[in-house]
């Protein structure tokens, strides 16, 4: 182990980036949750497209700002989409941040369109008679949310992807990272959608077969589909190289606040209401919430722990 560390390379990552991949996450879950709700969903799922798009465009302006403060030099963020020399755009497709940011920007374009086309939708925009959609009609309208929803589901593993492609111990041994990060990022997703129609005055009756229900039931399952990723990248790193992840500190957030918190307690809520049907969901909601940031923190922190430790090591 302290040979692969003495020559990783810290990328000092810390509250910006783990707040990006967070938010990231929810408005990449619940885009890419619109997006199917588009090509397959029926015309009274359309209120949870709407609340999707309208907090997916707001979410991605404020993952830029966390991108653009968590850089040395602020100012100069504009060199990861334009070289200076030219003047010219540049796509560097070795480098995972220049990936990350065009995406993040395309992505941008996106939820923004698909957030005039709610706003008109639901005739807080005025167009011709009122109500008449901008963008999702007919063929082209399908074509939108197709690409729209690729670009959310890259967003939503890419943020893995981007820990593994380091060579920092624990995320650059296992490939799991980028699959994990895109469950989390559609529980959290979803559970955005759930919280803010359950708080609302005149909110969707989840009765069988209503959009929330539907999306609970999806929810349900892909926790279940973190709790086995999870499990599976303790398993395949091995209780040695794992030891950050489930000891000490950030063990305790993990065990406690991601796995109890945030996956088994809410799947119990959805299952058994005790605190009766909305304020249970809205609990779990707010659980799963609350899980997805704490599971972000503890696999962008707990490594860079364990960089810290072993320098701490090499002091007389």
């Amino acid at each position: 182990m302290s040979d692969v560390t003495s020559y990783a390379l810290h990328p000092e990552w810390g509250g910006y980036i783990v707040a990006y991949f967070y938010l990231g996450g929810i408005a990449a879950g619940a885009y890419f949750m619109a997006a199917i709700i588009e090509l397959i969903g029926n015309p009274e799922d359309r209120a949870l497209a709407r609340t999707a798009y309208y907090i997916a465009f707001p979410l991605v302006v404020i993952c830029g700002i966390l991108l653009i403060l968590d850089l040395g030099r602020p100012e100069r963020f504009w060199h990861m989409l334009i070289y200076s020399k030219a003047g010219m755009p540049i796509f560097k497709y070795w480098s995972p941040m220049s990936v990350g940011a065009w995406a993040l920007l395309i992505f941008g374009g996106f939820t923004f369109l698909s957030f005039i086309d709610a706003l008109v939708e639901s005739r807080q925009i005025k167009r011709g008679k009122g109500g008449e959609r901008l963008i999702y009609t007919g063929f082209l309208g399908r074509g939108f949310a197709f690409i729209g929803s690729l670009f959310g589901f890259f967003i939503a593993s890419y943020t893995g992807a981007l820990l593994t492609a380091t060579n920092q111990p624990i995320w650059s041994q296992t490939s799991l990272l980028g699959a994990l990060f895109l469950a989390s990022s559609a529980s959290t997703g979803m559970a955005a959608l759930l919280l803010i129609h359950n708080l609302r005055r005149h909110r969707i009756e989840a009765r069988d077969g209503s959009p929330l229900q539907k999306l609970q039931h999806a929810d349900n399952w892909t926790m279940l589909l973190e709790l086995i990723l999870i499990g599976l990248i303790i398993f395949t790193l091995g209780q040695n190289v794992a030891a950050p992840l489930i000891k000490g500190h950030y063990g305790k957030v993990l065990w406690i606040g991601v796995v109890l918190l945030g996956i088994v307690l809410p799947l119990i809520l959805h299952v058994l209401p005790i605190l009766g049907t909305r304020g249970s969901e809205v609990l779990a909601a707010l659980l799963i919430l609350l899980g997805g940031f704490l599971l972000r923190y503890v696999f962008v922190m707990a490594p860079q722990g364990l960089y810290f430790s072993f320098l701490k090591g090499l002091t007389p």
